[in-house]
């Protein structure tokens, strides 16, 4: 089961990127089927990829700022040329053979495309749309990247687990992030009879209990396991409670079972479906 903590906009996590020196940016060509796996290579961690993320970003902001004045004259004119047509619009006049109500609904078609041309017109006249051609392969770059899937341990994170609760029969759990870039704040479950319990916490004292996740940088998505060493098994979350996965792969497929059992009544001679029909006294 995948956490998320949140869901970051990719720019919201480039504040913590500041933290990490910068080194000299990296010329990309267009995208190509392997250049993820190119990515991958050149930044393995989550800290070389938040710089580069950080790096592009900034070179897209400068390559857009270029286009600011030109951008600002292009609205304007385009802008001036809206109320100009608007303006001719308005001063037609209603032919003789055409009604008031006819008359009125071919200005307001006219008016509401020539609002839809300006709108669309607008938007290709921002400094990001002029300069898309030049940052296209820059943005492509960032999107690898924030698609690009990390596994972590507890140089990333923290696992503290918490006094057994013996009424309850479970443990509890708190995850934490030591990324300034990746908030990370869980607190769960983990429920075990009392023999498993202290089996579990010498286990996890003695290291044989190893947290771990999986993070996705755009989406600044957590998706935690603690891996037992011991059983060569792992827990999982399942709505705020770690289980180990042999057990609930094992509770799902007897939960499927007994849907099974009661999905038909048998009867000597006949079948029913349950709840389809009543069944007599001497059937």
């Amino acid at each position: 089961m995948k956490l998320t903590q949140s869901k970051y906009h990719l720019s919201s996590i480039l504040l913590a990127a500041t933290l990490i020196s910068a080194t000299p940016l990296l010329s990309y060509a267009a995208a190509t089927p392997d250049s993820t796996a190119q990515v991958a290579a050149d930044f393995p961690t989550v800290a070389s990829a938040l710089a580069e993320v950080k790096r592009l970003t900034e070179r897209i902001a400068a390559l857009e700022a270029g286009y600011q004045k030109a951008s600002v004259k292009a609205i304007k004119q385009a802008k001036k040329h809206y109320a100009q047509q608007l303006a001719a619009i308005n001063h037609r006049h209603r032919d003789e053979f055409e009604t008031a109500a006819d008359f009125d609904a071919r200005q307001e078609e006219a008016r509401s495309e020539l609002k839809t041309q300006h709108e669309a017109e607008l938007e290709t006249l921002t400094p990001a749309a002029m300069a898309a051609e030049k940052t296209e392969a820059l943005q492509n770059k960032i999107n690898e990247l924030s698609e690009r899937e990390y596994t972590l341990g507890l140089e990333s994170f923290s696992a503290e687990l918490g006094v057994y609760n013996a009424e309850e029969e479970e443990f509890s759990v708190h995850f934490k992030s030591k990324l300034p870039s990746a908030k990370l704040n869980l607190k769960a479950k983990i429920p075990l009879d009392v023999a498993a319990a202290k089996l579990f916490k010498q286990n996890w004292l003695s290291g044989k209990i190893r947290p771990q996740a999986q993070f996705t940088i755009g989406g600044a998505s957590w998706e935690i396991v603690l891996i037992d060493q011991t059983q060569n098994d792992q827990l999982v979350n399942d709505d705020g409670s770690f289980i180990y996965e042999k057990v609930k792969l094992a509770q799902a497929a007897a939960q499927e079972q007994a849907v099974q059992n009661i999905e038909m009544v048998r009867i000597p001679g006949r079948n029913y479906e349950l709840g389809k029909y009543e069944v007599t006294q001497a059937q």
